[in-house]
């Protein structure tokens, strides 16, 4: 794609699992650019990075260098260790900023399903005392954040029974626990917790009929961070699933048109 260059497999953390990579969109030019780090969907125990790609180029072309993360999966590393992965990918592109022309006071995270759920805990916990690792060089702070058809509220979400919510089994594999086993824990993932009115402006984007995560989740996310006094905007999609948003989804255009605009306003 003319004016986009893509650089993979670019190592940015090392663990005891496995090195976790990540994707660069780098558009032409060499001022200083705003960025977008994305987090995959997969039920934070399937490695879907790739997912973004189509987002990532066309923000590219719009001058936004685009960065598609993995992390830690969850038969990896238990909660915190996905979120603490999330938070070192903010502070590598934050490192490298000179390398790659990124301003790194023009940041946004964004995610889809479970990647929306590590992106927006990102965004409500900067520089947070047990959240991030403790080797960080620079903030994981960030300006924006742009969530697609995530759980927000994984206290509630974790104590239905499986049987009678699709996402709560990825949830107690994301712990390794059940509930009553780790409350502090499952509060702690929770972006509810965490929500004060310090946060940047969010976007949540969702759609009526997703059959993965209720739309509720979207919905009183929204309310809680509106309540608190934060910047969001909100759209429901009337069909297209839980992949509305994706690449391959039914919305993919109108969602991109409103990330374009919501990033072009906020960052």
């Amino acid at each position: 794609m003319t004016g986009v260059r893509c650089r993979r497999d670019v190592t940015y953390r090392q663990t005891s699992a496995r090195d976790l990579e990540l994707d660069l969109y780098l558009p032409e030019g060499e001022q200083r650019r705003p960025a977008v780090i994305c987090f995959h969907g997969g039920g934070w125990e399937n490695n879907h990075r790739g997912m973004f790609e189509p987002h990532l180029r066309d923000l590219a072309e719009q001058g936004y260098l685009g960065v598609d993360a993995t992390h830690r999966l969850s038969d990896e590393a238990t909660f915190p260790g996905p979120i603490a992965d999330v938070k070192y990918a903010i502070s590598w592109l934050k490192d490298h900023a000179d390398e790659y022309g990124v301003d790194p006071d023009r940041i946004a995270v964004a995610g889809h399903s479970s990647g929306a759920h590590l992106a927006a805990l990102a965004a409500v916990t900067p520089d947070h005392s047990t959240l991030d690792p403790a080797c960080l060089d620079a903030s994981s702070a960030v300006s924006a954040a742009v969530v697609m058809n995530g759980p927000y509220n994984l206290e509630q979400l974790g104590q239905t029974a499986p049987a009678r919510l699709f996402i709560s089994g990825f949830i107690r594999r994301l712990f390794g626990a059940e509930y009553f086993e780790r409350p502090n824990a499952y509060r702690l993932a929770s972006c509810f917790t965490h929500v004060d009115g310090s946060e940047p402006p969010f976007l949540v984007l969702t759609s009526v009929d997703d059959e993965e995560v209720p739309l509720s989740e979207a919905v009183q996310f929204r309310n809680r961070l509106r309540s608190a006094g934060t910047s969001v905007e909100f759209h429901a999609a009337d069909d297209g699933g839980h992949l509305a948003f994706t690449g391959s989804g039914e919305r993919y255009e109108e969602g991109i048109s409103r990330i374009t605009a919501f990033l072009d306003r906020n960052l």
